[in-house]
């Protein structure tokens, strides 16, 4: 009886033997080709827009691409899968335009550009603790609009046990370095010439007319178009292309403003408002005795107030020193000295100043509410602003706030 027994579990042992031998090397293809697996190359950084044929691809910090290796969110820095060989080759836009983020090898091949007008790859690297720099990686040849993906996977020849997911970038259109003379800026910047922005071609004639006009650069531009944009419209003669004007305007208020914050300060004649303009002279907010709103919070009363001295302050901006910014949501005067940039300003009593020479006085005179040049002190830029002084201690209208 246990003999008999035993021999039913030696059988039943090398059935599921022979089975599993049968199913091992299926399986062994399957994980090879898992679209799951853990382990995969990564970019650690985005193209700078756009790419020019022979012209390094950098990220836009202008820093080379890098590529590295992870096993899920780790990146790996050691053993064998850290020092690889990686290539860098050129896949066909429609690749994992489904937003797949995995794959099969055999898909990824038949993706490759091929062929004796295509350029397949562009370079190999060797990682170094699980990362590489691409800082020779360059396109050949322009893709004529069509995009193409730029990826990386390990190159055949290594000898490793696992397979590694390739990474890939999103895709792109390559252009002819010839063109880069004549790019589009995304953003642009205030320097940059008129002609980087959408519908101004570099020979064309919308360039022309707003140079006659003295609009060479996209700060001239966005200056323009703040001041008066029906105007600009005119000398562009686009009244009737709605579409390509929101197209240009659009484009130019991309325009990043940030590094420079200065703001122009604008008094009324009659001196109860005060305007504050950025470097493009976009009106962002004023000031109601000694109250600032900022222009989005504007209540109707307001509004009309601004509206009817922001034109003539539109006159003067260009001689107004950008002297101003913004600190605790409240426009500040830029200290002068070390000692004024100690701490705040604290209101002061203007006094009769003898010394004021003609041009002073006459200056003086347009900006105060009386043309009382007592109340205005000269500062040593030929500039004169008025100092605070407290409604508590005279009549509002014998005052003047900055």
């Amino acid at each position: 009886m246990i003999l008999q027994v035993q021999r039913i579990v030696d059988c039943a042992f090398n059935q599921f033997h022979e089975m599993f031998s049968r199913l091992e090397p299926n399986q062994e293809d399957d994980s090879a080709n898992a679209s799951n697996t853990n382990i995969r190359l990564r970019f650690l950084n985005d193209f700078k827009l756009p790419i020019y044929t022979d012209k390094n691809i950098v990220d836009k910090n202008n820093a080379a691409i890098k590529v590295a290796m992870f096993e899920g969110g780790s990146k790996i820095t050691s053993g064998p899968l850290s020092k690889v060989k990686v290539e860098v080759l050129v896949l066909r836009g429609e690749f994992c335009n489904n937003e797949r983020d995995d794959w099969t090898e055999e898909e990824f091949d038949n993706h490759i550009l091929q062929g004796r007008d295509e350029q397949g790859l562009l370079g190999t690297v060797q990682l170094t603790k699980g990362e590489a720099e691409l800082s020779q990686i360059r396109f050949k040849k322009g893709t004529c609009r069509k995009k193409v993906i730029m990826a990386a996977r390990v190159c055949k020849g290594e000898n490793i046990a696992l397979r590694v997911q390739g990474a890939i970038m999103k895709p792109v259109v390559v252009q002819d370095r010839r063109n880069e003379a004549n790019e589009k800026r995304h953003p642009p910047s205030l320097d940059d010439d008129v002609f980087r922005l959408e519908e101004i071609a570099r020979n064309g004639e919308y360039r022309k007319r707003l140079k006659k006009e003295g609009i060479c650069t996209v700060q001239d531009f966005l200056k323009a178009l703040n001041k008066d944009p029906n105007k600009l419209r005119k000398i562009l003669k686009m009244e009737n292309q709605n579409s390509s004007w929101l197209k240009l305007t659009g484009h130019a208020r991309q325009c990043v403003l940030e590094d420079m914050p200065e703001l122009k300060r604008y008094q009324s004649e009659e001196g109860n408002v005060v305007l504050f303009f950025n470097c493009v002279h976009d009106l962002i907010g004023a000031e109601f005795g000694c109250h600032y709103v900022a222009s989005g919070n504007f209540s109707p009363d307001q509004k009309a107030l601004v509206n009817k001295w922001k034109w003539r302050a539109y006159d003067k901006l260009e001689d107004i020193a950008s002297d101003y910014i913004i600190k605790d949501n409240v426009p500040e005067r830029i200290s002068a000295s070390p000692d004024a940039a100690a701490g705040p300003s604290v209101p002061v009593f203007s006094a009769p100043q003898p010394n004021f020479t003609a041009s002073q006085g006459t200056e003086a005179a347009e900006n105060s509410p009386h043309g009382d040049i007592n109340h205005i002190i000269p500062h040593q830029n030929g500039h004169s602003d008025a100092m605070i002084i407290h409604p508590g201690y005279l009549n509002t209208n014998d005052y003047q706030v900055i």
